[in-house]
Formats: C-alpha cells, sequence, structure tokens
C-alpha cells in the first residue's frame, strides 16, 4: 500500500506555483494557511483543481504571526506523521517571517520543504535534530547570551567557555571552529546570517534561527550521549568469536 502524502502551504502566493507544488507532492490531504486574510480567495481555485486527487483539503486563518504559524505548522506536521503521511511543507510566502516559520518548523517536525517557484523546487532538508552539538551551542549562546547578534571573536570566546562549563569538552580556540561550524552548517540551513562591519565579522540569528535557539535544550537532551556512542563504537570494533566445529 502506498503511503499518502500531505501538503501544508501558505495560500497568498501565485496560484500556478502552488499547482506546481501539488503537482510534485501528490497529496491526498492538503492544508491552506490564509495569513491575515492574504490567499483566502486563492483556495477555491486551488480546490477546484486539485479535487481529483485530494480527499480532504482544509483551511485554517492565522495571524501574521512566526510563533503563531511556527507553532500551528508543527503540530499539523506531528498529526499528518501519526496518520502515517509523508509531508510536504511549501515554505514560500509573501512575508518573509511566514517563509520562516514554515521552514522551522519543517525542520523541527520532519517533512519535505518545497519552495514553488524556485528552481529547485524540493530543498534538501537537515533536520534540526542531526545538527551537531557545537552549531546547537552556538545558536544557544548567540540568542542567550548577545540577544542574537554578536562578533565573531566575542561568540566564539564565549561559546568555547560554554562548552568547557556545561559539556567539559577543552578547546584552547574557538574562532576556528566556530567559522566552520557557521559557514558550513548555520548559514545554508538559513539559521544566521553574516555580515562585515568595519573589521569585525557580524553574526546574526534569522528568524528560523531564533526558533531553534529557543529550543536548543530540548535538542541537546535528544542527543546521543558521547558515553553511549563510545559504547557501540568499542563493541563495533571488538572481534567476533567464532567457534570452531
Amino acid at each position: 500500500m502506498l503511503q499518502e502524502s500531505a501538503l501544508i502551504f501558505a495560500a497568498d502566493i501565485d496560484v500556478q506555483n502552488l499547482l506546481d507544488a501539488f503537482g510534485l507532492s501528490s497529496p491526498r490531504r492538503a492544508v491552506a494557511l490564509i495569513i491575515d486574510g492574504q490567499g483566502r480567495e486563492n483556495v477555491e481555485q486551488i480546490k477546484n483543481q486539485v479535487k481529483w486527487m485530494t480527499k480532504s483539503f482544509n483551511s485554517i486563518e492565522l495571524r501574521r504571526d512566526f510563533e503563531l504559524v511556527f507553532d500551528t505548522v508543527r503540530e499539523l506536521i506531528q498529526n499528518y506523521i501519526d496518520l502515517g503521511c509523508n509531508v510536504y511543507v511549501s515554505i514560500s510566502s509573501s512575508f518573509p517571517e511566514i517563509s520562516a516559520a514554515l521552514y522551522a518548523a519543517t525542520m523541527y517536525k520532519g517533512g519535505t520543504p518545497l519552495a514553488p517557484g524556485s528552481p529547485n523546487m524540493q530543498l534538501p532538508m537537515l533536520r534540526v535534530l542531526m545538527l551537531p552539538k557545537i552549531p546547537l551551542y552556538i545558536l544557544k549562546v548567540l540568542h542567550r547570551d548577545f540577544n542574537g547578534i554578536a562578533i565573531q571573536q566575542d561568540l566564539s570566546r564565549r561559546v568555547i567557555e560554554t562548552l568547557r562549563r556545561e559539556e567539559n569538552m577543552e578547546r584552547k580556540s574557538g574562532s576556528a571552529l566556530v567559522n566552520y561550524y557557521i559557514n558550513k552548517t548555520l548559514k545554508p540551513l538559513g539559521l544566521v546570517r553574516t555580515w562585515t562591519e568595519g573589521k569585525n565579522l557580524k553574526i546574526e540569528l534569522t528568524n528560523a534561527g531564533l526558533a531553534v535557539a529557543k529550543r536548543v535544550e530540548d535538542y541537546i537532551k535528544l542527543l546521543p550521549k558521547k558515553e553511549k556512542k563510545e559504547e557501540e563504537e568499542k563493541a563495533r570494533k571488538k572481534p567476533s568469536l567464532v567457534l570452531a566445529r
């Protein structure tokens, strides 16, 4: 039996782009998010054109509020996962903070993000829970200690101090380490942005990064313990005992 798909989308973008998202995801279930009344007129048009493929098509009216949309979409994703659906989320919206909320919710709960209207509509997704501990701490420190924006040198120093204090991770310098994870992990995921101001490199949380940073403690608790990973590694390296007959 084929797994059903579900599509969650903001209805305030071009109808054809939304129909493209339906074509890629072929959802049996769909939920349209109407943000501050935007896209209400699109819903019936889309519904009529995709009724042959969907068995349920719902709409939800929401305020233009990052946290509200984030929490609503996160719950919707989980509900559809519980129903056994393969969940797609269209992250495109005319409101940048709503796009960020859709993207962050998808990272938090899983699913496949779509970007209707872009050359590569299906985006790669790295679940937040798959992030290593150090980039999670970078987000945590940037939010907790710097209110979301910091000079790179100050952030690096504080991240190393925090890792030593909270995780007993001994490192002499953090500049290269923090730069590595910012450029290779956090920026590509859209969790931070950077720019140069004079001689200083500044790092700032995006809306999506803020959503993750606020919940870092939950993510860290769910990461495998170092001791457990070491035990598993030793077990894999231990030679098997073969009994001769």
